[in-house]
């Protein structure tokens, strides 16, 4: 039993409805990336980790929560809002406690500087899953408001704007966390708990932002039972191969997470980089996002969101090799390699994301992305590994293996039917 969904008469996406729509969400876009800047998962947090605790496989599950935390609950998320005529409200309040989160975490660090990192790191670890369990409801929603307030022809061009101006404002943030993590400019960990706490303050910009999207008008069935939304998410995967074939290649393109939160850690204890190039790698990892997301938009309307993914993953495969070959000979443009994670992360959630929304029915949406989130958890494997490796072998060997790991998803991309609707 699949819960049916007929739309009522509506111009969310007609006349010049969808011009707020699409003006609320790029402005959620710049939000969120500045926020995301300010907080960067693949330098700040651990670079902040590094000063509370030696053991690395800690940042790998920190990051392993960020992703499996943020999947986990897309699926009951997707079932509990089947039966759900307006969720543009569950949006709001989950980006407004995600937050709340982090704007609690930099009033801790900030104004208590002498807690201990016994008390410390179990706290940041709590509001980092929290954080990330709210983004699961989040995600449900807002790729169903987009879908329905977007016109589809619109949405790469969407995308790209909304990452690219974002793209722009983040750029001025990573000099911001150069400057707070300066030498003598602050104390640690002070000088993250300022950063944690602006952080906070400018995702609840984002809240305002999607409280002018429209929301396209609906009426629902009574949800099924749990037990038969399992059996409709079954069947799903076992009749549609184009959406099995998306999921697979999505989670194994997770694979690239055994190393990217470790190529900071890898800078400052291998290659010798003081905790300011933190700032210089958010900056450049923005820079990767900003020069690229214009161009993937315009590569997924020309030519498809399965060719766009096939690009972003080739790139994907390189960067642990570039990483590798910048430590041995040219140290001094390791922040080369976070403008390629810039790039590659960009395309690859511009692709995936329009694959999903061009292979969902209506009706069905909410389903087909709390089972695509819900399964995608599983990739949370991957930087917990990573921390793993990095401890028994070391980060040679960890990137030569994500390396490896990366033709995978390629192969899998190549064994997808092409379709013109991908």
């Amino acid at each position: 039993m699949v819960v049916s969904e007929e739309k009522a008469p509506s111009s969310v996406t007609g006349g010049g409805t969808w011009r707020k729509s699409y003006a609320g969400g790029v402005i959620h876009g710049i939000a969120f990336a500045v926020h995301q800047a300010l907080a960067e998962p693949n330098s700040v947090l651990p670079a902040f980790l590094a000063g509370l605790t030696p053991a690395r496989w800690i940042v790998g599950a920190m990051t392993a929560m960020l992703i499996g935390g943020d999947y986990l609950l897309q699926f009951p998320s997707a079932y509990f809002l089947q039966g759900v005529a307006r969720r543009k409200p569950y949006l709001l309040i989950a980006v407004g406690i995600r937050a709340s989160a982090w704007a609690v975490l930099g009033a801790l660090a900030y104004g208590l500087p002498s807690l201990s990192p016994e008390i410390l790191l179990p706290l940041f670890l709590g509001l980092v899953l929290l954080y990330s369990l709210t983004g699961g409801l989040g995600a449900v929603a807002f790729a169903d408001m987009v879908a329905g307030a977007i016109p589809a022809n619109m949405r790469g061009r969407f995308y790209g704007l909304r990452s690219t101006l974002g793209s722009l404002l983040a750029f001025g943030s990573g000099y911001v966390v150069r400057m707070v993590l300066a030498p003598g400019a602050h104390t640690y960990p002070t000088n993250y708990g300022l950063l944690f706490l602006l952080s906070g303050l400018v995702l609840y910009v984002g809240v305002i932002g999607f409280s002018f999207m429209a929301e396209e008008s609906r009426t629902v069935a009574p949800r099924p039972p749990f037990r038969e939304y399992l059996r409709t998410a079954g069947r799903l995967l076992g009749s549609e191969p184009r959406y099995r074939g998306l999921l697979f290649m999505q989670l194994l393109s997770g694979s690239a997470m055994m190393a990217i939160p470790f190529y900071s850690l890898y800078a400052r204890e291998q290659l010798g980089l003081t905790a300011a190039a933190v700032g210089l790698f958010v900056a450049m990892q923005v820079a990767g996002a900003a020069a690229s997301n214009l161009i993937w938009g315009a590569v997924r309307d020309r030519f498809g969101s399965l060719v766009t993914a096939r690009a972003a993953l080739s790139l994907d495969l390189v960067i642990p090799l570039v990483a590798l070959g910048l430590g041995q000979g040219l140290p001094v443009a390791f922040p080369v390699v976070f403008f390629l994670v810039g790039a590659a992360m960009g395309g690859k959630k511009l692709a995936f994301f329009n694959c999903l929304v061009d292979l969902a029915p209506a009706a069905q949406r909410p389903t087909y992305v709390g089972v695509n989130g819900s399964l995608s958890a599983l990739s949370l494997l991957f930087p917990l590994t990573g921390g793993v490796l990095v401890e028994v072998l070391g980060y040679g060997w960890t990137f030569g293996l994500t390396a490896l790991m990366g033709i995978i998803p390629i192969v899998l991309s190549l064994r997808m039917r092409v379709l013109k609707s991908l």
